[in-house]
């Protein structure tokens, strides 16, 4: 008589692999999934930071040499600020918030930018083309003198989101006040 040694699955040893597939492989489908959301999540808010982070040290490097600044608010709070100042090599430099219209992959999208024009210069954007500033709000900032003392500025930035992706309906608010020295003026 001759034995083999059969090597080879049982019926019952294929049942339980498959069943035990059909446990771990949705959570670990559904962890995947969360995974990246989550990374898209993080991408987008790192963005939007690091947009918020440019804007406020470059407006803090160049308010502290500004000659004279001019804030415009509507009374109601409805329009968003102009903010003028006048730097150090005697040019006035605006930052306003215009609409702008940005194509996306489901459509046009208008969204409101933060723009800087220095003199007849050329337009610089401060934020990016798909993040939207649906708050830019700038005020004069004064001691119990009246004197001039800083610049209070209220930004909210969120990302565009034609597709409306959950992971996207990030924002970031930040409400900042910057020193001006004494020898600046109010326009």
């Amino acid at each position: 008589m001759i034995f083999r040694n059969q090597k080879g699955l049982t019926l019952i040893e294929t049942i339980l692999a498959v069943a035990i597939l059909v446990i771990v492989l949705p959570v670990l489908i559904l962890s995947l999934i969360r995974l990246n959301k989550e990374s898209a999540y993080f991408n987008v808010r790192q963005r939007i930071d690091n947009s918020l982070s440019l804007i406020l040290s470059d407006l803090s490097t160049e308010l502290t040499s500004a000659q004279s600044v001019k804030v415009s608010t509507s009374t109601w709070g409805i329009n968003p600020s102009i903010f003028s100042f006048v730097d150090k090599n005697g040019a006035m430099v605006t930052i306003d918030c215009p609409t702008a219209t940005i194509p996306l992959s489901g459509g046009d999208q208008i969204i409101h930018r933060l723009r800087l024009q220095r003199g007849a210069g050329e337009t610089v954007w401060l934020t990016d083309f798909d993040i939207d500033v649906t708050n830019w709000t700038a005020q004069v900032v004064r001691d119990s003198s009246s004197d001039l003392t800083g610049i209070r500025l209220q930004i909210t930035l969120a990302m565009a989101n034609k597709n409306n992706l959950a992971f996207q309906n990030a924002d970031s608010i930040i409400d900042f006040t910057i020193a001006v020295p004494s020898s600046v003026q109010e326009l």
